[in-house]
This record gives structure tokens, C-alpha cells and sequence, in this order.
């Protein structure tokens, strides 16, 4: 994978950018705007990979085991939110150690020429 940073350009409405500064106000130290776009665009990408490897690969069964097994169905039900929980977890961990790795590195050139 090419590790180098790369230009890319993005046109977006101002409700967008005001929803994302609202998010970046949220946050310790107002990342930047474009440091909040690429974050959430990862924690997206994330989400959708989680969603769909737990319900594409459990939907069938739990349906099937609500009306056959509402015992099987429960279980199904707990292995779902312990996977959630872990993904989060893994994700918050990710998150940490991407800002530990910021804080060493210190701010860019254009964190400090901008702001």
C-alpha cells in the first residue's frame, strides 16, 4: 500500500462542514477539519464492515431460530452484542493509539501554520 499523503480534493455543502465542526467542537484539542473527515470516514467504513459480516452471516439463523428455538434465538442475540462490543473496543483502541502516535509526532506544518 502507497503510504505517502495524497491531495484529494472535496466540494460539500456548508450543512455538511457545520455538522462536522459541530462534531469537532465535541472533541479534546478541535481537530482539524480535514483530521475529523478522514476520522469519521475510517470509523464509517468500520461500522458498515461490522454490520455486514454480523448480519449477513447471522440473519438467516436467527430467523429461523425465533420461530423454532427462542432459547437458540437469545444466544445468537448475545453472540451479536458481544461482537459489537469487542469491534468498539478494538475501534477505541485504534482510536488512542492513532492519538498517541499524533501526540509524539506533534502537530504538522499545516496544523500550525492554520490552526
Amino acid at each position: 500500500m502507497d503510504r505517502k499523503n495524497r491531495r484529494f480534493e472535496l466540494r460539500c455543502s456548508q450543512s455538511f462542514l457545520d455538522v462536522i465542526d459541530d462534531w469537532r467542537r465535541e472533541k479534546d484539542g478541535i481537530p482539524s477539519q480535514g483530521a475529523s473527515i478522514r476520522k469519521l470516514a475510517i470509523r464509517g467504513v468500520m461500522v458498515e464492515r461490522f454490520l455486514d459480516s454480523i448480519f449477513r452471516s447471522s440473519m438467516e439463523e436467527l430467523e429461523a431460530a425465533i420461530s423454532s428455538d427462542p432459547e437458540k434465538a437469545e444466544e445468537i442475540y448475545i453472540r451479536w452484542k458481544v461482537a459489537a462490543v469487542q469491534t468498539l473496543d478494538r475501534a477505541a483502541l485504534q482510536e488512542l493509539e492513532a492519538r498517541a502516535a499524533e501526540k509524539q509526532k506533534g502537530p504538522s506544518r499545516r496544523d500550525r501554520d492554520f490552526g
